[in-house]
């Protein structure tokens, strides 16, 4: 069974709190079979529920009880009726909880980026060698050796930059604002080595690229 809310205008013809005719909007909870490929069957009659709700008078604003009568049909069955109240405005309890969860995962997301960086860099290093070598690294002269060489140099630097970055540090704090003066500080040092991994890793591509280069203008 599946449940959607729709939501329906109640006509209230004589209003208890005070006596004039209003048109109220509910929220009706509805459960729906789920409909599935089968035979053939005979629609199912429609069935009538009678539900006792909690209105509110739009002039006098007092709260009263109403007793609704609904017509479900195909076999749909009323979950609840509330009164309607309109849609939830986004505030500023949102926004907040929205920073506490930013916050909340703010280390995870830094350590599995480096995790993530870590298997590039080092997965990227035999690679190349495999790349190079299919393009005949012995055959070029040895200056642009030299220049072949630095991309290899350059991801495993990067991929030790990356272990850097998530090296566990041992410290003490007796108080919260000292843990969030550390917590800042970690993050810190955490960011300067990943943009340091970053940096050695451009590096890396751009040689990479040159000396591939090189050896595809000489074959």
């Amino acid at each position: 069974m599946t449940s959607v809310t729709l939501t329906r205008a109640v006509q209230v013809p004589d209003c208890p709190a005070c006596h004039g005719h209003h048109s109220i909007e509910v929220d009706v909870t509805v459960a729906q079979p789920i409909e599935l490929f089968g035979g053939q069957a005979e629609p199912q009659p429609p069935t009538v529920e009678s539900w006792s709700v909690f209105l509110t008078c739009p002039d006098t604003k007092r709260r009263f009880s109403y007793d609704l009568q609904g017509e479900i049909i195909e076999g749909s069955t009323i979950v609840g009726i509330n009164e309607h109240h309109g849609p939830v405005i986004p505030g500023d309890d949102i926004w907040e909880a929205e920073l506490n969860e930013w916050i909340k995962a703010s280390a995870d997301t830094i350590r599995e980026f480096c995790k993530m960086m870590i298997s590039v860099t080092s997965g990227a290093i035999p690679l190349y060698f495999v790349v190079t070598n299919f393009l005949g690294f012995s055959k070029i002269n040895t200056s642009w050796q030299v220049v072949a060489v630095i991309p290899p140099v350059m991801l495993l630097a990067s991929s030790g930059a990356f272990m850097a970055a998530l090296r566990p540090s041992l410290t003490s704090v007796e108080s919260v604002e000292e843990f969030k003066q550390w917590r800042t500080s970690r993050f810190r040092v955490m960011d300067r080595w990943a943009r340091r991994a970053i940096v050695l890793l451009w590096i890396a591509s751009a040689t990479a690229t040159v000396s591939w280069g090189v050896l595809l203008w000489d074959r």
